[in-house]
C-alpha cells in the first residue's frame, strides 16, 4: 500500500510541475478602476470575500487602503477604500481566492510553489475518488454478480452454481482483498490530497495552517475540502455488514459519490452563468469516469488473480458474465462522458478559436484524442474479446481460444490504464487553467 500511495503522489507532482503554476489563476482580472476614494477590482469570475488583500500604494510606496470587500451587487468585484487627502497611486497588487478554489494575484503575497502544491492535491482527490468509485462498481456490481450467478455455462450442461462458487470462493477472496487495499490507497490519496489543496491555498493567499479554520468556514473550498475529507474517512472506515447486497453497494458508493459531486461544486461549473445545470452535468460526468476508469482498475486485479489460480473451464465462466456486465457499464458511462462533454465544452471553451488557440482548448482536444483511443481499445474488448469469451463458455469454441481471449483481456486493461494516465495528464491542464468562456 505504501509504495502505491508513493507512486501516486510522485505521479502527480510531476503533473503539478508540469503545469505552469501562472495557470492558476482561475479568474483574471478583467477592469481595475482608482478612484478618489476606492479602487475596485473586477474579475472574469467570482471571488471569495474572505482572504482577499489589496493594497494600494502612493508615491512614497506607504499602503493607503483600507480592508476589501465584496461588492455587494457584483460577485466578481472587490472593494478597497483608499484613505481621504492622498495624491495619486503609486501602485495596486491583490491577492484574492476565486469561488471555484484557486488563488490569482497581481503583484501580491504568497509563494510560487504553493500553486502547484495546490494543484498536485487537487489531482490525488481526482484520482482517488475515481478509484474508490470505481472499485465499488468492480466488487458489487460487476464480479461480484457474476460470481453469485453462478458464472456463464452452456444451456445444456449442469449448472452445478454451488460447486462452481465454492472452487472460485478462494480466488474472490483474493481480489477482495486486492480491492480492499487499493481502497484504502485511493482514500489514503484523498486525504494527503485534501491536506495539501488547503496548504497550498493558504500558502498562495499568504495564510498558514493557523488559518484552515477560516478557509473552511468562510469559502466554497474550505466546504469542499471538508466534506471531502469526511467522505475519505467514511471511505476508510465502513464496514458493511449482512444484508442485501444491493444496499451494500450503494452505501459502499456513497462516500466517492458525494466526493466526486462536491468536487464538481467547487470547480469550474460554480462560475458557470447556469451553475446549478453546470454542477449537474459536471458531477455526472465525474460519477462515469470513476465507474469506467477506476473500474478498470479494479478488473485488472481480478484478471491477475483469477489467471493465477483458476483452472481454464472455471476462469472462462467467471470472466465471460464479468467482461459482459463491465461492457454494459463501459457502455453507459461512454454515454454519459460523450453528452457530458460535450455540453461542458460548449459552455467553458465557447468557439472554435478558443478550442485551438487557448492552452484549456488544446488540451481538451488532447484528452478528446486519448479518449478516442481509449474508445477504440474498449471496442475491441466489446466486440472482439467478450464474443472469443462468451463462445467458450457456451460451448461454442475451444476453451483454449476462451482462455487466450482472457490473457489478451489483461493486456488489454494495461492498455486503456496507460491511456486513462495520459488523460489525467490534460486533466491537470485543465483543472489549473482558466476556460476560455
Amino acid at each position: 500500500m505504501t509504495r502505491a500511495l508513493a507512486f501516486l503522489v510522485v505521479l502527480a507532482a510531476a503533473l503539478g510541475l508540469a503545469v505552469p503554476t501562472h495557470a492558476g489563476a482561475h479568474s483574471e482580472l478583467a477592469r481595475l478602476s482608482v478612484g478618489a476614494d476606492e479602487v475596485r477590482l473586477t474579475f472574469s469570475a467570482p471571488v471569495e470575500a474572505a482572504f482577499a488583500r489589496v493594497e494600494v500604494r502612493n508615491a512614497d510606496r506607504r499602503v493607503v487602503s483600507g480592508d476589501p470587500r465584496l461588492d455587494r451587487d457584483d460577485p466578481n468585484t472587490i472593494v478597497a477604500a483608499i484613505t481621504p487627502g492622498q495624491q495619486g497611486v503609486g501602485e495596486v497588487t491583490w491577492t484574492v481566492l476565486s469561488r471555484d478554489g484557486h488563488v490569482t494575484r497581481g503583484g501580491g503575497i504568497g509563494s510560487a510553489w504553493a500553486d502547484t502544491a495546490a494543484a498536485i492535491g487537487r489531482l490525488l482527490i481526482l484520482a482517488g475518488l475515481v478509484v474508490a468509485g470505481g472499485l465499488v462498481a468492480i466488487r458489487w456490481w460487476v464480479a461480484g454478480a457474476a460470481w453469485r450467478s453462478g458464472g456463464l455455462v452452456p444451456p445444456a450442461r449442469p449448472r452445478d452454481d454451488e460447486g462452481f462458487r465454492r472452487r472460485t470462493l478462494a480466488t474472490i477472496q483474493r481480489a477482495d482483498r486486492v480491492w480492499a487495499r487499493a481502497s484504502v490507497v485511493a482514500w489514503s490519496a484523498v486525504l494527503a490530497g485534501t491536506g495539501l489543496l488547503a496548504i497550498g491555498t493558504l500558502a498562495g493567499l499568504g495564510g498558514g495552517v493557523a488559518d484552515i479554520a477560516a478557509l473552511a468556514d468562510s469559502t466554497r473550498l474550505g466546504t469542499v475540502l471538508v466534506v471531502v475529507a469526511v467522505a475519505a474517512v467514511a471511505g476508510l472506515l465502513v464496514r458493511i455488514g449482512s444484508g442485501d447486497r444491493d444496499l451494500r453497494g450503494v452505501v459502499a458508493s456513497g462516500p466517492a459519490a458525494v466526493g466526486l459531486t462536491a468536487m464538481s461544486w467547487g470547480g469550474h461549473a460554480s462560475s458557470d452563468r447556469d451553475a446549478g445545470i453546470a454542477i449537474g452535468v459536471d458531477a455526472v460526468h465525474n460519477l462515469a469516469t470513476a465507474a469506467w476508469i477506476g473500474g478498470l482498475t479494479g478488473l485488472l486485479g481480478l484478471i491477475v488473480c483469477v489467471g493465477f489460480s483458476l483452472q481454464a473451464s472455471d476462469r472462462v465462466r467467471l470472466m465471460a458474465p464479468v467482461v459482459v456486465r463491465f461492457s454494459s457499464l463501459a457502455t453507459l458511462c461512454v454515454a454519459l462522458l460523450v453528452v457530458t462533454g460535450i455540453y461542458r465544452a460548449l459552455s467553458e471553451v465557447g468557439s472554435w478559436d478558443a478550442l485551438v488557440d487557448t492552452t484549456y482548448g488544446q488540451a481538451l482536444l488532447v484528452k478528446l484524442a486519448v479518449f478516442v483511443v481509449m474508445l477504440f481499445v474498449g471496442g475491441y474488448n466489446r466486440f472482439v474479446l467478450h464474443t472469443r469469451l462468451e463462445r467458450a463458455a457456451l460451448g461454442l469454441d475451444e476453451m483454449a481460444r476462451g482462455t487466450a481471449a482472457a490473457d489478451a483481456l489483461g493486456r488489454s486493461v494495461r492498455a486503456e490504464l496507460m491511456l486513462a494516465g495520459l488523460v489525467l495528464i490534460a486533466v491537470a491542464v485543465l483543472v489549473a487553467t482558466a476556460p476560455p468562456a
